[in-house]
């Protein structure tokens, strides 16, 4: 659902933009710096909103972005702008419990544009106001019925992309209300408007009708749709819900046995997740265990789990609940019993703090399973039968076919034959309805196949008998006289061609082995590479290990305060060697990803937790690493001085990093705070400061011009020029939402 929503901001967005050039032009007080600073201030109110979970702090945080753009917008008197906020805080107001403000400020940007008569930006109102949060009747219907309204728009309109949008958001509430028929229907549907127009962003909707495939147990459709999602997300380029989809593939590999393949697709989405979200999904460590376990992986399972409770100790019911089902299901493989029973009951205890959901039906189907597994048949009644009734929040008919199989176990152990074979025979008929359901299709399938062949095989016949009929009618004696002469035209040029080709294999396999010589001698040359750039990397390390252990001697704050900077400009350079000897391309830095890293050792290292937030704006820039390395030495002596001189006695506040190409092969890197400022009479040239003079002599080794200035806070700026053989930029990302709030 929260990506539904970035989707329906951003066609918003891009309107709003176009809206408000065109209303710039006729009032004078609308400038293109306070569009940018409201767009600026209602993208980081919703980095807080839509924010995993639901911490107060993130959305104070929210309303006070959201409340300083209301106030610009105002002063702006935009009205478009004006809409755009009103919407936001109706998102906001939602979230937040109060879903009748919400509601009032949805339908007063609807109001408005109706009185207006613009049809498209009431469409995506609608549209948006159908995807606000909550899932009780009341909420579903009144989402359904703004869904419907909006689909109903576009189409009046003739927007086929819009109206399949608003169609596909119909169907996702019906896949949440689990009327699964519907929903197949309606994603069936918006499948075919994309294709009509040609759209190419069709992994969103593969991805919906293989969830469908998986709860109708038709695992192989499932995978076709899943394998689709993929290519249509590798052919856009569009990852940003890669985790999601590896997800879904992972899953479908383990309901079909292949646990090796689906290992390998939980560990991309666990990695996906982990990575872009400084997090642990304790939902993607459990299922990757549980494939772990399928693959007889038991005891590194056990190991794998035990390190992401180590890293970050769950926070939600849901961590908690997911940590103690793994743990649960290790020991039970391993032979532990007594371990395994004290976290399934932990995950239930847990589970009953909560309403029920697909977890619930997940937790109480392995605890039942385990009492089976051991013997203690009347144990796992309870567990069992709660599946059966939670069956309307997960209901999967694979798991509620082996559920029917479990309780036929526990009810023949008991002696109670009558209710035994009832569960045997629901077992049996929900085995057949998949059964017959994937023969039916295949059937189908093989028929189309035989018609399609037997028709070609028509056409080929009378094809083939109308050129025989052809030819007994045109053949002559001087025709067969002439066919002769061609037969040995064709016969000696049969020997000249099988001469030269029987040269050319030759010449091919000398060029061959040459080729296998050249590939030898040019992955040598790679990996030598790499070991040279690794070796550096670990020299940096014990660097940085000889000054751990020289400061625990130090007691002097200068010289420990020395030794800490040390450290990180070692660092610095030590990620720089890290990204070359991990990656491909031997020779180039991603500076968005080391920027990233970067921030989070600084972070990390003076240990300001979430006193100081770092937004970052980068473009997708891969430089050389004769470059690479002084940008990161005076990004980190910038930063560093931003964390230590900055925010005195504790104090919040904001670094944000940007760095950007423009006018070619200009490159400026910006670090900015909103701290104190500089001190009195500061003079960047003059200053002694050894952070100072390594700055300004960087800057010179870029060919550069650098600059600290002050406003609202220190301003840290540094422009090169870089050579075209030099400049590698990767594909940009969509231009609203390329900030990263760290």
């Amino acid at each position: 659902m929260k990506f539904l929503k970035i989707i329906v901001l951003a066609a918003s967005f891009m309107l709003l933009i176009l809206s408000s050039c065109n209303h710039a032009a006729d009032n004078k007080f609308t400038t293109l710096t306070d569009t940018v600073k409201i767009q600026k201030l209602l993208d980081s109110g919703n980095a807080f909103l839509w924010r995993e979970g639901d911490e107060k702090q993130d959305l104070d945080s929210a309303y006070a972005y959201f409340s300083k753009a209301e106030k610009l917008s105002d002063s702006l008197g935009a009205r478009e702008w004006k809409n755009n906020i009103y919407a936001t805080l109706g998102d906001y107001y939602y979230e937040s419990g109060n879903d009748s403000l919400g509601k009032a400020y949805f339908m007063r940007v609807i109001q408005d544009y109706q009185r207006s008569g613009d049809l498209k930006q009431e469409a995506l109102a609608w549209l948006r106001f159908g995807n606000t949060k909550g899932w009780d009747q009341k909420q579903t219907k009144q989402n359904l019925a703004s869904s419907q309204m909006a689909f109903n728009l576009f189409k009046k309109n003739g927007n086929t992309e819009d109206a399949a949008l608003a169609l596909k958001q119909i169907a996702d509430i019906h896949y949440q209300l689990r009327n699964i028929p519907l929903a197949e229907i309606e994603l069936l549907e918006v499948l075919k408007m994309y294709q009509s127009i040609n759209y190419k962003n069709l992994h969103y909707t593969y991805d919906l009708l293989s969830g469908i495939a998986i709860i109708n147990g038709r695992y192989n459709k499932a995978l076709f749709y899943a394998q689709e999602m993929i290519k249509s997300m590798h052919s856009t380029g569009d990852s940003i819900s890669a985790g999601s989809f590896y997800l879904r593939l992972a899953d479908i590999y383990f309901r079909l046995g292949n646990y090796t393949e689906s290992i390998k697709w939980w560990r991309k989405s666990y990695d996906h997740y982990y990575i872009g979200h400084q997090t642990v999904r304790y939902d993607l460590a459990r299922s990757t265990i549980f494939a772990m376990i399928g693959a007889g992986q038991s005891k590194q399972g056990l190991e794998f789990i035990k390190s992401i409770l180590k890293i970050m100790p769950p926070r939600t019911s849901n961590d908690k609940r997911n940590s103690f089902l793994a743990l649960g299901m290790c020991y039970e493989a391993l032979g532990k019993y007594k371990n395994a029973e004290g976290y399934f009951t932990d995950a239930i205890n847990e589970d009953k703090l909560t309403e029920p959901d697909a977890l619930s039906s997940t937790i109480n189907f392995y605890t039942g399973r385990f009492y089976v597994n051991t013997g203690r048949y009347s144990n796992a009644v309870y567990f069992l039968q709660r599946v059966i009734d939670l069956r309307k929040q997960y209901p999967g008919i694979s798991r509620i076919m082996d559920t029917e199989y479990l309780l036929f176990k526990v009810d023949s152990a008991a002696a109670r034959p009558y209710l035994a074979i009832k569960h045997l025979q629901v077992h049996n008929m929900l085995k057949d309805s998949i059964f017959n359901e994937t023969k039916s299709k295949q059937i189908e399938e093989l028929q189309i196949q035989y018609e399609t062949d037997k028709k070609e095989q028509n056409i080929q016949l009378l094809e083939n008998h109308a050129k025989f009929q052809q030819i007994n009618l045109n053949i002559t004696y001087g025709g067969i006289l002439f066919l002769l002469i061609i037969i040995g035209v064709l016969y000696n040029f049969y020997r000249i061609k099988k001469k030269s080709n029987d040269d050319l294999q030759s010449k091919q396999i000398v060029i061959n082995q040459k080729n296998s010589s050249l590939l030898q001698l040019v992955n040598e040359k790679e990996w030598l590479l790499k070991e040279i750039h690794h070796r550096v990397k670990n020299n940096l390390q014990i660097v940085q290990s000889l000054l751990n252990s020289q400061a625990s001697y130090l007691k002097d704050k200068e010289a420990l305060s020395a030794i800490q900077n040390s450290k990180n400009r070692v660092q610095a350079i030590s990620l720089i060697h890290q990204k070359l000897y991990q990656s491909d391309n031997m020779a180039m830095i991603n500076m968005n990803i080391y920027i990233q890293e970067l921030c989070l050792h600084l972070r990390h290292s003076f240990e300001t937790s979430n006193r100081i937030l770092f937004e970052l704006n980068i473009d997708a820039v891969e430089l050389d690493v004769s470059q690479a390395v002084p940008v990161g030495l005076i990004m980190n002596e910038a930063i560093t001085n931003s964390i230590k001189y900055a925010f005195p006695d504790d104090a919040k506040g904001v670094i944000s990093i940007s760095l950007q190409q423009v006018e070619g092969n200009t490159i400026v890197l910006t670090v900015t705070d909103n701290g104190i400022g500089l001190p009195e009479n500061f003079n960047a040239l003059k200053n002694e400061a050894l952070g100072i003079k390594l700055m300004n002599g960087l800057s010179e080794d870029l060919d550069g011009k650098f600059s600290i200035s002050q406003d609202q806070g220190t301003v840290i700026k540094l422009s090169f020029v870089i050579n075209k053989s030099l400049l590698k930029k990767l594909p940009s990302t969509n231009s609203d939402f390329n900030v990263t709030v760290l």
